[in-house]
């Protein structure tokens, strides 16, 4: 089936007749699969590590990650503290099943697209993989948003909206700097393929992505009273000086030093676990 044409391919999947009726059906079922693990990983705590997320904002001045915190505290000030939590579930499900939509819908369009059913089998995989389990147990952090808005890149970039493309890129930067390692080397790319002048467009991408790079370097420790802010919250002291000081007062340079370690830590512990009793 690897070498059928489009529409020959859509001939042989039972029951549909025609490209818009293949490309529906494929996204339905991709949608099932992406559902079932979804589930798999389905969790209703939500953990003080994804709940600082949206208790950090600019009051106190700029600060990284606090895009959503600022998007947020009218909504959470308006909102009784106990029901803080059911509001930051309602909104990892709702973006979650908005990343589900979008990447069904866009993997089915390019298995239409190139009717290969490898293709298919491939898309099945991913919405069978542990990434959307993962995604769904990680109840409230920003791994689902910045997923989804590096899927709004690749879209806008596919149309040729580059600019629209770097605004999405600027903002998810401001939700999280993890949007850079995330989305930069795939905006990249997407403007050289896509881009009918290369170097223009690879040229916009990368300086938008060095002006992320810039600003995370640049900017200035978060006030200490973020700090008291999650302890009104409802976070323990203890934990809300353990996030300030190593979620929001840890510099890219120390952050970098902290995974270094670990890694050393965990390739030490393979070594001396891959070593046989003398």
């Amino acid at each position: 089936m690897d070498n059928l044409s489009p529409k020959q391919f859509v001939k042989n999947i039972p029951g549909i007749t025609s490209r818009t009726e293949s490309g529906l059906g494929i996204t339905v079922l991709l949608l099932i699969f992406g559902t079932i693990s979804a589930l798999k990983g389905l969790n209703l705590h939500v953990d003080v590590t994804a709940s600082y997320f949206y208790y950090s904002d600019f009051r106190f001045g700029f600060i990284l990650r606090g895009l959503v915190g600022q998007l947020f505290s009218p909504i959470l000030a308006a909102l009784p503290q106990s029901s803080h939590n059911g509001l930051m579930i309602a909104w990892h499900f709702a973006t979650l099943a908005t990343l589900l939509i979008v990447l069904s819908r866009f993997a089915a369009r390019m298995v239409v697209a190139t009717g290969r059913a490898s293709v298919l089998a491939m898309a099945v995989l991913l919405f069978c993989s542990p990434l959307i389990p993962s995604l769904a147990y990680f109840t409230a952090a920003p791994d689902v948003l910045l997923c989804l808005l590096t899927l709004g890149i690749v879209e806008a970039t596919r149309a040729r909206r580059f600019v629209l493309a770097w605004l999405i890129f600027f903002v998810g930067a401001l939700a999280h700097q993890m949007m850079i390692f995330i989305a930069l080397p795939v905006m990249l790319l997407g403007s050289f393929i896509n881009a009918d002048r290369h170097v223009p467009a690879m040229a916009g991408s990368a300086a938008v992505g060095l002006a992320a790079c810039i600003l995370i370097l640049l900017a200035p420790a978060p006030d200490e009273r973020l700090a008291s802010r999650f302890i009104e919250m409802g976070i323990s002291p203890a934990e809300a000086q353990v996030l300030y000081k190593n979620q929001l007062g840890q510099k890219s340079s120390e952050m970098l030093g902290v995974m270094a370690d670990l890694w050393r830590q965990n390739l030490g512990f393979r070594e001396q676990g891959n070593r046989k009793p003398t």
